[in-house]
């Protein structure tokens, strides 16, 4: 009996190695092997009370979150946030550290695993660039009769300004210093969707843009690489995730440039068609169905074929790049006519190009906010008259489909 005793403790400490050497690995594996993270994406900017008031929340940063936000999120399935989020140096002259939004920033990450998820870092912020660059258009002196802020809110600096540039790579200095070995970080996303061509040229076409300003200051291309080797100065592991220009747009993928760094990967949001994805609520588009993408007036088989080929592209930049990619952000309005299965076919394709994605966006549940802002808070369901959680909805339902496929948490893995 002594001997069968001894033989069970050898046999659980010899399956206890086993499993802790199946679980050890690489953060950069989790985005190189195949489909590991499937989450969302939360959004936070600065308060700002005369345009804000207190709908978004009641500290600095908005809309809020807290602990048990991010457990009801895990319950889902979900096993990674990624952070849209302000940068944590200022926006204005001159480029300092702001260690308001490094407190919050640490604060998010430290509840998010504590609910057992990953988190990825993206500054949607930081110096010479402000949070209104997402807005571009709906300014008051643009659009008199729907504009919502004053024009001097714009901020973009960056993309004329090698200061500003140099404060971007100062920054992401900090942030590899801050969260060096951090067990809940698997990634750092570089800038949200870089825009120079729009915000300063009014151009919104690669072949137009690239033969004039490859190599100038506007150029993404010329200002990301720099960027890393700030990171890397301190930290040689982080995945590191470049999204291309034009708002990570698909079509600007091919135009993007790689970099030698190994554990760089190149994502890309996917809001195509656009007309479909944030269709207004008078709208009555279809999936599938018929639609004029490509502009030619004639409308066009809008289906999984035309999605399977239209990402076809992130396929073959993979291929012909020896790279890795990754959708970072993903959705449509939660009204768009069968977004579900939108959203499934979408999420059927990532899986089989092997790559992470996660949706836009998982609202607040800070009562004033989502009371006001509901366009893509999935738990109402596809009523949009509805303002009230539906959490079995057909929504949520494919969602929870794909997220149950998760395993990979920080309960369970170890980082070599």
């Amino acid at each position: 009996m002594i001997g069968f005793a001894v033989l069970l403790i050898f046999s659980s400490c010899q399956k206890r190695i086993y499993q802790e050497e199946d679980n050890t690995v690489s953060k950069w594996s989790l985005w190189s092997d195949e489909t590991q993270l499937r989450g969302i994406n939360i959004w936070q900017k600065k308060i700002d009370r005369e345009l804000d008031e207190n709908f978004i929340g009641e500290g600095t940063f908005g809309p809020q979150f807290t602990a048990d936000d991010f457990k009801k999120i895990r319950s889902m399935g979900v096993n990674y946030v990624n952070i849209s989020h302000p940068g944590i140096y200022t926006v204005d002259y001159p480029y300092i550290p702001d260690t308001d939004a490094l407190k919050n920033l640490k604060n998010l990450i430290t509840m998010i695993g504590e609910a057992d998820m990953f988190a990825v870092i993206s500054f949607r912020t930081g110096p010479g660039r402000s949070e209104y660059t997402f807005y571009y258009g709906e300014d008051i002196q643009s659009d008199p009769e729907n504009g919502w802020f004053d024009e001097k809110y714009y901020n973009e600096e960056v993309w004329k300004s090698a200061e500003a540039q140099n404060g971007w790579r100062m920054m992401w200095n900090l942030a590899a210093r801050e969260f060096l070995n951090n067990p809940y970080v698997v990634g750092y996303d570089l800038m949200v969707e870089p825009n120079s061509a729009e915000v300063i040229l009014g151009i919104s076409e690669p072949s137009e843009f690239y033969p004039k300003y490859s190599g100038t200051l506007l150029d993404w291309n010329f200002m990301f690489p720099g960027i890393i080797n700030s990171i890397r100065a301190i930290d040689s592991d982080i995945p590191i995730l470049a999204g291309a220009s034009f708002y990570s747009n698909l079509d600007w993928l091919p135009f993007l440039t790689t970099v030698s760094d190994p554990k760089t990967l190149y994502s890309f949001h996917q809001y195509s068609p656009f007309e479909y994805t944030h269709q207004g609520r008078k709208s009555k588009i279809s999936y599938p169905g018929k639609l004029d993408i490509n502009g030619d007036s004639i409308p066009d088989e809008f289906n999984k074929t035309w999605l399977s080929s239209f990402l076809n592209t992130a396929k073959e930049f993979m291929q012909n790049k020896n790279v890795r990619t990754a959708a970072n952000e993903y959705g449509c309005v939660r009204w768009a006519g069968n977004g579900k299965d939108f959203l499934k076919d979408q999420m059927e394709i990532f899986e089989s190009l092997g790559i992470n994605y996660a949706i836009w966006e998982w609202s607040s549940y800070y009562e004033p906010f989502r009371s006001e802002v509901d366009n893509f808070n999935y738990l109402m369901g596809t009523d949009q008259d509805n303002r009230s959680d539906i959490e079995n909805n057909e929504l949520i339902g494919v969602l929870k489909t794909f997220w149950s496929k998760n395993i990979r948490r920080p309960s369970n893995t170890f980082f070599n």
